[in-house]
């Protein structure tokens, strides 16, 4: 009876479960280069144990403020992050015709221990008298010129500057730099329809071992080659036909 009881709770959990998320985040390697070299990059993120270009506390994390850049193009905050996508094994077919077909996944709460978190999703074209993106635009130049003008005030005590810092580090790093605006109107095959890539980020880079790898996705025809050369992985293996 207990080993009846479990199995259908087990059914009655797999029925319910949701296929729109995943249990795990997935990162695609080498955009825009041959799979050879994919496949090579591949190879060089599991042996090395980091994704991104900077080993985990080598170097501050980076972020790149262009004010003259757009809110609609997603072109004014750019921070030093890896992009995962929250998309379920049978639906990553969209995606990996926009990135590559060579991918490594972990699990989201291996992955959230490392700080990664989802992108706050904007739509462009809302009613009104300007898009939603221009309307950012237009309140980052006061959000700029207000932090312009706390920081040339003289009057302020170190733990006032050391405060405001810190304000301003939490909107531009965790605010700001997971915002991402999206043309809704787009089919959710189109390149620029970043809302269906359902993206997760980790500021820096992230550190792992082979045992944390959830699954490697790669095309079949690289099969052979990877067993042979990372026989160390004993996860996962996805094959894309």
């Amino acid at each position: 009876m207990a080993i009846a009881s479990h199995a259908g709770n087990l059914k009655q959990s797999m029925n319910n479960a949701q296929r729109y998320v995943s249990a795990e985040l997935t990162h695609f390697v080498g955009r825009g280069r041959q799979p050879s070299e994919q496949y090579d990059l591949l190879k060089r993120i599991l042996s090395s144990g980091t994704l991104g270009s900077h080993p985990p506390g080598s170097a501050p994390i980076s972020l790149t403020v262009n004010w003259g850049g757009s809110s609609c193009e997603n072109s004014v905050f750019s921070p030093q992050v890896i992009c995962f996508c929250d998309i379920p094994l049978a639906d990553l077919n969209i995606h990996m015709r926009k990135y590559s077909q060579f991918g490594v996944a972990f699990s989201k709460t291996f992955l959230a221990g490392q700080g990664a978190t989802p992108v706050f999703y904007l739509a462009k074209n809302v009613a009104g008298s300007e898009l939603r993106c221009e309307y950012f635009d237009r309140m980052l130049k006061v959000y700029r010129t207000a932090t312009d003008r706390v920081q040339s005030n003289s009057s302020l005590s170190p733990d006032e500057r050391r405060e405001f810092g810190d304000l301003q580090r939490f909107f531009e790093f965790l605010i700001f730099s997971h915002t991402k605006f999206f043309d809704e109107t787009l089919p959710d095959d189109h390149i620029d329809n970043y809302y269906m890539e359902r993206e997760w980020r980790v500021m820096g880079s992230v550190r792992f071992g082979l045992s944390e790898v959830e699954r490697v996705i790669i095309p079949r025809s690289f099969a052979t080659e990877f067993r042979r050369e990372v026989p160390a992985y004993l996860g996962q293996l996805h094959f894309v036909e």
